[in-house]
């Protein structure tokens, strides 16, 4: 079981005329003790991945789940 994993997560932002999809069914698996790096270019939604891992937003659709508990 992963330590950290991220299950078909989705995150957009602004209204359904002018939405922007910055995440699009992200699946991640970090094990415990592994090192990661999220690097992109700029606006590709890494600080958006690192809110939603962080806990501090919630992804639109999707799940996070950290030691086997939802977050």
């Amino acid at each position: 079981m992963p330590y950290l994993e991220l299950k078909s997560v989705s995150k957009g932002y602004g209204s359904d005329g002018a939405r922007t999809e910055v995440l699009r069914d992200v699946n991640l698996a970090i094990e415990q003790g592994e090192f990661v790096a999220i690097v992109g270019y700029s606006g590709a939604g890494k600080t958006t991945l690192m809110s939603i891992l962080a806990g501090l937003i919630r992804p639109d659709t999707g799940s996070v789940t950290l030691e086997g508990r939802e977050m």
